[in-house]
């Protein structure tokens, strides 16, 4: 079963949210903020960990330790960061090889 979306509890109401949707997960210690097409943002707690062994990595890349990037919102790269949307994001050194071997590039 491939997955399409995620269902975010928040109170008693849980969101959902369709992984296209989604820009970036940004890391907090426990906490992880998933930042969406449409300017929102939704807190979750749960490490970065998690949501990169739930995420499919034909769609979204570890970027950084506390980064999982949209691979379909990467706008451009440059030196050891990368374009998403109107962030400009680090890349970890232990992730930028893997990211490079990843992409078509020309």
């Amino acid at each position: 079963m491939q997955l399409h979306e995620l269902y975010i509890r928040n109170n008693n109401r849980r969101y959902r949210v369709a992984l296209e949707d989604i820009l970036l997960v940004e890391s907090s210690n426990n906490y992880c903020r998933i930042h969406t097409t449409a300017k929102k943002s939704h807190l979750v707690r749960r490490p970065l960990e998690d949501l990169a062994d739930k995420l499919p990595a034909e769609a979204f890349i570890r970027i950084h330790k506390s980064y999982i990037i949209g691979r379909s919102h990467i706008q451009f790269f440059e030196g050891y960061n990368v374009q998403v949307n109107d962030k400009r994001l680090p890349i970890g050194r232990a992730y930028y090889n893997e990211l490079m071997k990843s992409m078509v590039v020309f």
